[in-house]
């Protein structure tokens, strides 16, 4: 009888999975911080008495990773450590998606480096089932689906996508970000299908290159709102300016690109938002329900907008000092380099930047 043989790529992929697992799990009872793993036990535990975030207590975050960690304590035990394994599950399945998501660009090798690198630099460092590691596995999550699309555009996988993010904002608003980043990596996409366009379109109007220009300067202009009020020029490098780059190559991009009918582009760009957008709604519709069913929309409104901008004042931290961004200057000069090689070359400069990545790692705060 024919018998069937594990692949080395396939070896490989699980020997990286089972090494990144057992790494974490040996640190998932260390590092234990009262006020952080109170606050989410205290949430979960007031779940599972009947409770409904921001309307019976005050919530700090959304909500969802309150219900979460009540069905977890409901399963296995009201203990601290049941929060930890609900995260050790995500963590787990956030491991293969991050090694798919380094296949698309690099050999199974340099892939499993890039995902053993992820992994050492996540939940380790701190396990408490913060919902920030939850914001990261759904930004993953949604982005392996952004992928996917490229390489089977079926809308099922912008609705997942949707869907990540949804869950994303269900853990802590901040998940809007990752909403924001989608639609922005989805308006590049519909600017990648205009091609050579036939004669009686080239001679189109702008108005749909004005509607991408305006709602890019809304979404900086948000972002402002929410970063400016922590004056200093570290804010305005490590939060704006990124969002600003990006919308000013999407708009340099799409003013390149020659003139449309704005009804062809809107329906192009719809084609690609709506499954989206239904992907972001299917989550949060559901969460709203039960606020919308006892009247409690304002207080949760209040909860997830007005009270952590008063937290603010007593909360926050600046960031790093911009001298510690040299670090990133050989990265930034490797790639620029790669930018123009063959694939091979690229291939061997990706390497040179993971094991940058693993000495900077493995000298921590020596830089």
């Amino acid at each position: 009888m024919p018998t069937s043989r594990l692949s080395p790529r396939t070896i490989l992929f699980v020997a990286i999975w089972l090494t990144a697992s057992v790494y974490a799990w040996t640190y998932l009872d260390r590092g234990w911080v009262p006020h952080d793993e109170g606050t989410l036990a205290l949430s979960a535990e007031r779940v599972l008495s009947g409770m409904l975030p921001h309307v019976d207590y005050d919530e700090v975050y959304t909500g969802g990773l309150a219900i979460a960690g009540a069905a977890a304590f409901r399963v296995l035990g009201v203990d601290l450590f049941t929060l930890r394994l609900l995260l050790f599950a995500a963590f787990v399945v956030w491991i293969p998606v991050v090694y798919w998501s380094a296949r698309r660009f690099a050999t199974p090798p340099l892939a499993g480096l890039v995902t053993l690198l992820a992994a050492a630099w996540s939940i380790p460092g701190y396990s408490a089932a913060m919902p920030s590691w939850f914001n990261l596995f759904f930004a993953s999550f949604a982005l392996a689906c952004l992928l996917r699309y490229l390489e089977d555009p079926k809308r099922r996988w912008l609705v997942v996508a949707g869907v990540s993010a949804g869950l994303s904002i269900l853990i802590k608003i901040v998940g809007l970000y990752l909403v924001a980043g989608c639609l922005l990596a989805l308006a590049f996409f519909g600017q990648s299908r205009v091609t050579n366009r036939p004669a009686e379109e080239a001679s189109g109007t702008r108005v749909f290159s004005v509607l991408i220009t305006v709602s890019a300067g809304v979404l900086v202009a948000l972002v402002w709102t929410v970063v400016g009020r922590t004056p200093g020029k570290e804010v305005l490098v490590h939060f704006l300016l990124p969002v600003a780059a990006v919308c000013g190559w999407l708009v340099i991009r799409e003013w390149r690109l020659p003139p449309s009918t704005t009804l062809t582009r809107l329906r192009d760009t719809t084609s690609l938002f709506l499954p989206f957008i239904l992907g972001v709604a299917l989550p949060v519709l559901a969460f709203l329900a039960p606020y919308a069913w006892q009247g409690g929309l304002d207080d949760l409104y209040r909860g997830l907008f007005v009270d952590p901008a008063l937290r603010f004042e007593f909360a926050t931290r600046r960031p790093p000092h911009l001298r510690t961004m040299v670090t990133v200057l050989p990265f930034l000069f490797l790639m620029g380099v790669s930018w123009s090689q063959p694939q091979k070359s690229r291939l061997r400069i990706a390497g040179l930047l993971s094991a940058l990545g693993g000495l900077f790692l493995i000298l921590g705060d020596g830089i």
